[in-house]
Formats: structure tokens, C-alpha cells, sequence
């Protein structure tokens, strides 16, 4: 993994705001994830930026959405617990 990489899929909790965080993943949806990137632009993070976090958040979704959360974090997820996985 490149370190850039890395560094950005760290900061997706920093840079993620509350009112997202606060959210259950089931129901975040297109308009919550486009708000996130409105409030980081207009925070002044740069585009290039915003693109990097649009990448590891989606990445995290696509992970969620996998089942791999599941055997992953078993003892966090419980069967039949797994969030709907939405392309909206």
C-alpha cells in the first residue's frame, strides 16, 4: 500500500463530519456522502483532497457492503446485522 494511501484512509474518520458520523451506516445515503464533500471544500481542503477522501470512503463502503466487516469484526457484526447496501 502506497503511503498516501495510507494517510488517507487514516484521515476518513478526521475528516468525515459529525453530522455523518452520527448516522447509522444503513442509512447513509447519496445526499449525506454529498454533503460531507460539500462541507470539507468549503472548509478549504483542496479538491485533490476531497478526491482522495471520495476514494477511501468509498472503499470503506465497498468493504461494508462485501460481507468482509462481518468475518472481519465478528465480534462487532452479528449474522443478519449487516447493513443494506444501497446504490443511490
Amino acid at each position: 500500500m502506497a503511503v498516501k494511501t495510507f494517510r488517507a484512509d487514516q484521515d476518513v474518520v478526521r475528516l468525515t463530519p459529525t453530522s455523518l458520523l452520527a448516522l447509522q451506516l444503513a442509512s447513509v445515503s447519496g445526499r449525506e456522502v454529498a454533503r460531507a464533500f460539500e462541507v470539507l471544500l468549503a472548509s478549504g481542503l483542496q479538491e485533490a483532497s476531497v478526491v482522495r477522501y471520495r476514494a477511501s470512503l468509498s472503499v470503506f463502503f465497498a468493504w461494508l457492503c462485501s460481507g468482509e466487516a462481518h468475518r472481519d469484526e465478528s465480534r462487532h457484526w452479528r449474522e443478519g446485522s449487516e447493513a443494506e447496501c444501497r446504490t443511490d
